[in-house]
């Protein structure tokens, strides 16, 4: 595991304490520690927000381009111990000790929060029993039988239009997906309310203190097939029905069997959709139950029974099949009905204990589900950590005063070179100027007998003036310096020097010959070269000159980045090894 380089320096060892005091000067403070515009120009640079985050990166994005970054192990092993409050102490340590805000990775950490469990993940690890059948077949009256009580609506019509999930509580409470608590006569209000949608909130609990309901999840949802609202209907309750272990289905015994539409219902009718019995991941267990067995003598239930037994065995379907009724008619067939319930709650409860491997597999799945979430989030909060190095130590720097255009370079030696890149293009300008400047000239006089010849000074100075008050102000325009390096090529200064350069006076009267010719052509020559080699010497020490003020500018800037930088490297690293150190 590699962090980000760390230089000591005499920051270093002053700790967190002058760090502490640097950024609490620059907040109350600003005038003192940086000037009111500085200060207003860095608050609004240190913000970055996320929709310019880019464009800030790219912006100011040279500083650390070489330098190595860190590589940290993404393995299971060390996710795995990288709990919520290791991150959240080191995440608030490090905003405290920079002044750096770090409220996303904060938002990202609270979704690995400890919480307990939803009602829905707590229902999906528990046995879930669903009752399934046709509208008005009789499963809210089923309910109510087995709980002892009216709880679930019951009407002539279509009445449950809701998932009412019934489970285990020590006192009585009704709830809606939220978890909030209503009372009776609201729930029944809104289980036979037609629904928009098949969203969570047609989702209720009810908590019952019925032994029976320990580790279970009891469903009551819409029957098949329910008229007005049918295909809604079906749609949630065969979505109940897919997360089911154990199926009850209700069959009317005025049907007098299983009829082809329950078998459909159960197994499919392997064209246009599955049955409830095969939706999920496994067969699902299957338990009959034949309803309002109290409007038919003896006699006549053993029929209808065998009839169901006879159907669903034609049909490869295993069930456990009940003859039920919740009214009676006589004090026999109480007590009789009253024993299958206690055989219905004797099953479900054992059905309950026989599936507790399933249920603790998926508590383990439960639990593994969510580790591997929150290591893949985790892993993403520390990638933030590594992607946002040069974001934050931009903002840190510009808060504590590093300018911008320091900021954008590595050191003073990028200064210096793009300076030098600068002034090579200058002097070969200023050497083609230059070339164009003669001290003197060799002339003829055309006025006597004869051609004579002479060396006349020219005015040189004047066109040296035109190139450093004009051309070289074209210059820097037409080459585009950067405004920081303007002050370096001006050569304003310079407009009046004295060059000691010998002269040569006005002479026609020597004798006519190509000699005396060839000595004056040479003597212009070369007087004229030593005025601009002098020009252009003193044009190259300006190179010296401008590279020791760019230093004496920017050295002691430079030197306080790199001071500052040690310190948020330190503090930076100090995060990454807290948590994953």
């Amino acid at each position: 595991m590699f962090f980000k380089k760390k230089k000591k320096s005499f920051l270093e060892e002053m700790g967190s304490a002058i760090l502490g005091k640097a950024v609490d000067t620059v907040k109350n403070h600003p005038q003192e520690a940086l000037g009111v515009g500085y200060f207003a120009a860095i608050c609004l640079g240190s913000l970055f927000n996320k929709d310019n985050r880019k464009e800030d990166k790219k912006e100011i994005s040279t500083d650390n381009e070489d330098e190595e970054t860190s590589s940290l192990d993404y393995s299971p092993e060390v996710l795995k111990n990288i709990s919520y409050d290791k991150l959240l102490n080191a995440i608030n340590t490090f905003a405290k000790d920079t002044g750096l805000s770090v409220q996303e990775l904060k938002d990202e950490l609270e979704k690995i929060k400890p919480s307990a469990p939803t009602a829905e993940e707590s229902d999906k690890s528990r046995i879930r029993i669903s009752l399934a059948g046709a509208f008005s077949c009789g499963k809210s009256s089923f309910i109510n039988s087995l709980l002892g009580e009216d709880v679930a609506p019951v009407a002539i019509r279509p009445s449950t239009r809701v998932v009412t999930r019934f489970k285990y509580g020590e006192s009585r409470k009704y709830l809606n997906n939220l978890g909030n608590e209503f009372t009776l006569k609201e729930y029944q209000e809104l289980a036979v309310k037609p629904r928009e949608n098949n969203d969570s909130t047609n989702i209720f609990s009810i908590l019952i203190p019925a032994p029976f309901l320990r580790n279970i999840v009891l469903s009551d949802v819409p029957g098949f097939g329910s008229g007005d609202n049918a295909k809604a209907d079906d749609e949630v309750s065969r979505k109940e029905n897919e997360n089911a272990d154990i199926i009850f289905y209700l069959v009317d015994c005025d049907k007098g069997t299983v009829t082809q539409s329950d078998i459909d219902d159960l197994i499919g009718d392997n064209t246009t959709k599955k049955g409830i019995l095969n939706i999920g991941n496994k067969r699902k267990k299957l338990c009959v139950i034949i309803t309002k067995m109290d409007d038919k003598p003896p006699s006549k239930r053993a029929v209808i029974k065998k009839s169901v037994e006879s159907v669903l065995e034609k049909n490869h379907i295993e069930a456990k099949i009940y003859s039920y009724a919740t009214k009676f008619k006589n004090p026999k067939d109480k007590e009789f009905f009253e024993q299958v319930r206690q055989e219905l709650c004797s099953e479900i409860s054992f059905l309950a204990k026989t599936h507790n491997d399933i249920q603790e597999q998926r508590l383990k799945n439960r639990a593994q589900r969510n580790a591997e979430k929150n290591q893949e989030i985790i892993k993403n909060i520390i990638n933030s950590i590594e992607v946002n190095y040069q974001y934050w130590w931009n903002a840190f720097a510009l808060s504590l005063g590093v300018t911008p255009d320091v900021l954008k370079s590595k050191s003073i030696a990028s200064y210096e070179s793009k300076l030098n890149d600068y002034w090579d293009v200058f002097e070969k300008f200023l050497k083609k100027e230059i070339e164009d400047i003669d001290f003197c000239k060799f002339v003829v006089s055309e006025d006597t007998f004869r051609d004579d010849y002479a060396v006349k000074k020219c005015d040189w100075q004047k066109k040296w003036i035109d190139l450093v008050d004009r051309k070289v102000d074209n210059f820097i325009s037409n080459n585009h310096i950067e405004k920081d390096f303007e002050s370096y090529f001006s050569l304003k200064e310079l407009r009046y020097i004295s060059i000691q350069v010998e002269e040569m006076g006005y002479d026609w009267d020597l004798p006519f010959c190509d000699t005396e010719k060839n000595n004056r052509i040479y003597f212009a020559k070369n007087q004229n070269k030593k005025l601009r080699d002098s020009l252009f010497n003193i044009v190259k020490q300006r190179r010296e000159k401008a590279i020791k003020k760019l230093n004496e500018k920017f050295g002691s800037k430079f030197k306080f980045k790199e001071d500052i930088k040690n310190l948020f490297d330190t503090k930076y690293n100090q995060l990454l090894s807290s948590i994953v150190g």
